[in-house]
């Protein structure tokens, strides 16, 4: 079969929304407010995206929202530039900003795919999945995989969910997907894992996830395939799917919780201290920015189940995909009494 034209593949603005158009950036690292590095002003914003999505490093993408957002605000604002300020405004769960830059530039270019692509990401972080649908339908001259795998994301936990899921799967097994660019690839397996994952097939959803890894690495999706197999009993292989070292703050709770699961009821490591204490600083300052890895930690690592619950529902005011659900549902069974 002739591989279907997507022209918006070959840019790598569009690679790098194929990458945010799965759950919401899980990463932080300490707040930063030095100046921006002259070779980090030079570096093109997709370059640093990519580095983000890898690394979950935020502080390269926190130095360059301060000078987008000056220029981004601006009447004259372009297209592009605004895409760029949105990009950079998801990223940092800056969802008021992403979303109205990106508005800005799909009213500026109304074919624009880069704009409607985000704009059904930042619909799904906010739980809004007809919104998303929509967004996905504006997508010019994509009438094959890319439009697909933008619905099939948009219908997870929604009513149209089995149909969306039954034609992805249908696609990659009658057509496969190598031919297309790796980060394509890899959110179509995202997509099509937690497809299976809503649906409990565990073997089916894990198979998705690793080959995703295999095509692009991404903290969220690394994320994903701990919680699926914790979730599913195997403690050892979770740990295994985390890295030794990294700046994701996503991946450091997660490997906290196995050393919880792992360790006496007593245990606690200097990290589960020092996260303990930023935290605190957080909370203590109105930052709940990262709210649902907060959230994740009181539940799970520092068992203070009140503290999770309230962080689960801050989390909740800013992010309602399926994961932040969940996430509401297990804080409200350990802080009911009994």
């Amino acid at each position: 079969m002739k591989r279907i034209p997507l022209s918006v593949i070959r840019s790598s603005f569009t690679v790098l929304f194929i990458a945010l158009m799965t759950e919401s950036v899980a990463a932080h690292v300490h707040h930063e407010h030095a100046g921006e590095s002259s070779a980090e002003s030079s570096t093109p914003v997709p370059a640093l995206m990519a580095d983000y999505q890898a690394s979950g490093d935020d502080r390269p993408l926190e130095r360059r929202w301060r000078s987008l957002r000056v220029d981004a605000v601006s009447d004259r604002a372009a297209p592009a530039l605004l895409i760029e300020a949105a990009f950079v405004a998801q990223a940092l769960h800056r969802f008021d900003d992403a979303l109205e830059f990106a508005r800005r530039a799909a009213t500026q270019q109304p074919n624009n795919n880069q704009a409607w692509l985000l704009l059904a990401s930042l619909h799904l972080v906010r739980g809004d999945n007809a919104a998303s649908t929509d967004a996905c339908r504006r997508l010019v001259d994509t009438a094959g995989l890319l439009q697909l795998t933008c619905m099939a994301a948009a219908s997870i936990g929604a009513a149209d969910g089995v149909r969306y899921r039954a034609a992805l799967d249908g696609w990659i097994d009658a057509f496969g997907i190598n031919g297309f660019d790796p980060a394509l690839q890899a959110w179509v397996l995202r997509v099509a894992g937690d497809h299976a994952a809503a649906a409990g097939d565990i073997n089916a959803a894990e198979t998705y996830l690793r080959a995703s890894l295999e095509r692009a690495e991404a903290t969220q999706v690394r994320a994903a395939l701990f919680d699926l197999l914790l979730a599913a009993g195997d403690v050892d292989a979770a740990r295994a799917v985390l890295p030794a070292t990294t700046d994701s703050l996503a991946l450091r709770v997660r490997r906290l919780i196995v050393e919880r699961k792992t360790c006496r009821p007593s245990c606690s490591s200097s990290e589960a201290r020092s996260l303990d204490r930023e935290f605190r600083h957080w909370i203590e300052h109105g930052d709940f920015t990262h709210a649902r890895e907060m959230a994740r930690f009181y539940l799970d690592v520092n068992r203070q189940p009140e503290l999770a619950r309230y962080l689960a529902l801050r989390n909740a005011e800013t992010q309602r995909e399926p994961e932040d659900r969940r996430l509401l549902i297990r804080t409200a069974r350990s802080s009911s009494p009994g």
